[in-house]
């Protein structure tokens, strides 16, 4: 696969956290949002994430949410590789009015774009799987909708790096909960 295809590949994937979602399930048992506009640019992970080498990749739209659905009232999206760009990784946190549109958000977005998915036991909740060759994860917590994003490129195929989606995932979740 060639370099640029790659990176076209990460682009589109990490596009998927502007989520799409339409419909809320459940009642949300908190009292009500725990973060506010803003908690989501604080609470990203940066290139120190990462070991020596990963750059930051620009990102057009950080909205989260779509037209025809629930939409974050603020959204910070990051796309991330390694200096020979064979990995890859994106993280994405909106945050909402409300508890019930994060989940809402989470909700919409599993079903329309996570393939063998599992629920994960992060925040409130959410899934995790395969989207388009990365290993994704995504959960809400209170009216926060958090996902994130990994793979690597191996030969000419994309391989899901679920691990990393994950580890990274609960970072975003630990980063948030210190604010």
């Amino acid at each position: 696969m060639e370099r640029r295809q790659y990176l076209a590949t990460i682009g589109g994937t990490a596009s998927v956290v502007s989520i799409a979602g339409c419909s809320s399930i459940g009642d949300d048992e908190s009292d009500g949002p725990d973060y506010e506009p803003g908690d989501d640019t604080e609470a990203m992970i940066t290139t120190d994430y990462f070991t020596e080498g990963w750059t930051r990749e620009e990102v057009e739209d950080d909205n989260v949410g779509e037209d025809d659905g629930p939409e974050a009232e603020t959204g910070t999206t990051r796309e991330f590789s390694n200096e020979d760009e064979t990995e890859a990784a994106a993280a994405g946190i909106g945050i909402t009015d409300e508890p019930d549109t994060a989940e809402a958000i989470i909700d919409d977005w599993a079903t329309a774009n996570i393939v063998q998915g599992e629920s994960v036991e992060l925040g409130d909740g959410g899934e995790r799987g395969e989207v388009e060759g990365f290993g994704g994860v995504g959960f809400f917590h209170s009216n926060a909708a958090i996902l994130s994003f990994a793979g690597r490129q191996s030969g000419f195929e994309l391989q899901p790096m679920n691990g990393r989606a994950y580890n990274i995932a609960e970072t975003l979740l630990n980063n948030l909960q210190e604010l």
